[in-house]
Parts: C-alpha cells; structure tokens; sequence
C-alpha cells in the first residue's frame, strides 16, 4: 500500500505543467494564425511584408515579429551569400569554356553545353557573367579564295595596246 500514488506528480507540479503547456499552445495557435492571414503577403515584397508586421506588433508579443523580421534577413543573406559562390563556380567555368571554344561559343551555345554536362543556368545569368568577366565571342570570317595569281590558263590579250612609260612628268 505505500507505493501507490508514488509516481504522481504533486498536484503543484501538475498545475505548473498544465499552465506550461497552455502557454505554448496558446503561442502555436499564435502563429498558426499569423501565418494563416498573411500566407499571401509572404509571396509579396520585402517592404509589403514589413508593412504588414508593423501593424500587427500590437496583437502578437514583439519577439514573434522580432524573429519573423530576423528570420527573413538571414534568408535573404543565405541566398545571397549561395548566388555569390555560385556566381563564382560559374564564372569559372564560363572562363575556362570560353577558352575551350576559342572564343566561338555565345551565350545560349553555352547555356547548351552547360546542360550536357550537369549544369542548369539560364541565358541571361551567363550574360550578365559574361559581361562581368568582359568576354566576348570573336567572330571567325570564313577564309574567301581570292584571285589565284600561279595558274596555268591562258591570259587574256592586251588588245588596247596601252603603254603606260612616259620618259617625263606631263608628257604624252
């Protein structure tokens, strides 16, 4: 008989959990609210976005939006700090493409052998990579044969006869 009731919590405990775990629901119907009316305004602008939290600073507690606002910053941070060091892997194999092709290749050709090889990049990113890096194509002429002095066919006759040696300047 003394061991029952030995694994319940004291009924202090128990009021203390209990209150524990209301404040964390009430905190997760906060935010399942907040996302819920403004899912559509994360799609938007970063100066919508904020506009939107300002009003609302006053209905959920300041760390929400303090957190949400960090939260976006880091976000845009990681992105950019990725788009940077892909630029840079990119630019890399732009260059040494580039030189592979001696200089032919334009922007959608590479764009093209960058597919064939793993690589999924749009046109205009290799464009604006390209101009970063001042590369252009350089346009081969195709070689033209002119006139072939060394022939063997018969030269056509000097019918006018004409004699260009004059013994003076301004003298016929």
């Amino acid at each position: 008989m003394q061991e029952v009731g030995k694994e319940q919590k004291p009924q202090i405990e128990l009021e203390t959990e209990l209150a524990r775990v209301r404040r964390e629901l009430a905190e997760v119907k906060m935010e399942r609210d907040l996302l819920k009316k403004n899912r559509d305004v994360l799609r938007d602008r970063v100066a919508v976005r904020y506009g939107v939290i300002e009003p609302m600073r006053q209905d959920y507690p300041h760390r929400w939006a303090n957190a949400w606002c960090f939260g976006q910053r880091l976000l845009r941070l990681a992105q950019t700090l990725a788009l940077e060091t892909g630029n840079a892997r990119l630019e890399a194999e732009i260059l040494a493409a580039h030189q592979r092709a001696r200089e032919s290749f334009r922007p959608e050709r590479l764009r093209k052998h960058f597919e064939r090889h793993g690589i999924h990049v749009g046109v205009c990113r290799i464009k604006r990579l390209r101009r970063k890096l001042g590369l252009r194509c350089r346009q081969k002429r195709k070689f033209k044969a002119t006139t072939n002095s060394r022939h063997d066919l018969p030269v056509a006759p000097h019918l006018l006869q004409q004699d260009f040696d004059v013994p003076a300047p301004n003298q016929p």
